[in-house]
């Protein structure tokens, strides 16, 4: 089972590298500033599997968002990437949270953030 989740983890880590690369080289036109959005405003890394089944669909894409951030936060990336890079990527991603939330308690990490801490560690 934790290869398993590795292996989800390693793959929503492409996910996000992707997205950082989907700009084309074309990153002039908005500011560092515009990372910040309402998922700065709630702590959804610290989501376990409960919280991510009661969420509506926007707390769920704003959840996805937060956790791309945060894996661009770990590659120490999180400069170079802005909420509407990672945009187009959520509806890919959330059917793989889903997976990684309905998986999280055996694999033994209760929030998303311990998940993807554990997910990124893995690959170094």
């Amino acid at each position: 089972m934790k290869k398993a989740l590795a292996l989800l983890l390693a793959s929503l880590m492409m996910v996000c590298i992707f997205a950082g690369c989907s700009d084309g080289g074309n990153g002039g036109g908005e500011s560092n500033g515009s990372t910040v959005s309402n998922a700065a405003k709630t702590d959804y890394l610290s989501w376990n599997g409960d919280d991510w089944k009661g969420a509506s669909d926007a707390e769920k894409e704003e959840c996805a968002i937060a956790y791309l951030m945060y894996i661009a936060e770990l590659m120490g990336q999180k400069d170079n990437v802005t909420e509407a890079d990672l945009k187009p990527q959520v509806s890919t991603i959330i059917p793989q949270l889903d997976t990684l939330f309905n998986a999280m308690s055996a694999g033994g990490f209760k929030t998303l953030k311990e998940a993807a801490k554990a997910g990124y560690d893995a690959l170094q």
